[in-house]
């Protein structure tokens, strides 16, 4: 019953991926793929025009803990253009816990979308990008923060280098307390940074 169900998904792209234990072909373009995947029109949600300047796209997984303190960082921004937060519920069936956290912040900023189906990670962050409106996409994960100088520090540097698709920076880690051992409560700046630079 376990290898029916696995080459079952050989050739209906509607069922459940194993994406950690096998591979399939697809013919055809990649848009057309994840559009069966979805359940949605992929190339036309990529193709609408931006409707504001930054998508900050969070993809969630039962972490309504650490992701409350993540959608704080996002919304504490001293930015003051418009951004959206992109949160994409990838939460196990029955588990309200990320959408219970989206209604209790109440926040207009944060677009919520429940994936339709328990994806891996990255197609959890694909599912995301298809939902976001924003010009520019900024990437993070249930259990990171962004600084509330993140956004208008971005919108300066594309101003210094407007021909510029991607940025790019070191990223600055801390662990949560109960993050793996030993790691935990560790706050580690990126080498190069400077105090007030």
């Amino acid at each position: 019953p376990c290898l029916r169900r696995r080459v079952r998904n050989l050739y209906d792209p509607n069922e459940a991926g194993t994406d950690e234990q096998m591979s399939f072909g697809w013919a055809g373009d990649y848009l057309s793929y994840i559009s069966l995947i979805h359940g949605m029109d992929a190339r036309a949600m990529l193709n609408r025009p931006a409707e504001c300047d930054y998508s900050i796209i969070v993809p969630a997984r039962n972490s309504a803990y650490t992701l409350r303190y993540t959608l704080q960082t996002c919304l504490n921004q001293r930015y003051t253009g418009n951004f959206e937060v992109v949160l994409s519920d990838n939460s196990t069936e029955g588990n309200d816990e990320v959408y219970n956290l989206y209604l209790e912040m109440n926040d207009p900023r944060i677009k919520y979308y429940k994936t339709p189906r328990e994806y891996n990670l990255s197609k959890s962050f694909e599912f995301a990008v298809l939902q976001s409106r924003g010009e520019f996409l900024f990437f993070m994960g249930a259990d990171d923060g962004v600084l509330p100088w993140a956004l208008s520090t971005l919108e300066r540097v594309r101003k210094d280098y407007p021909n510029e698709q991607v940025i790019g920076w070191d990223r600055g880690f801390y662990a949560w307390p109960g993050f793996n051992g030993g790691q935990e409560n560790q706050f580690i700046i990126p080498g190069r940074y400077e105090k007030d630079k």
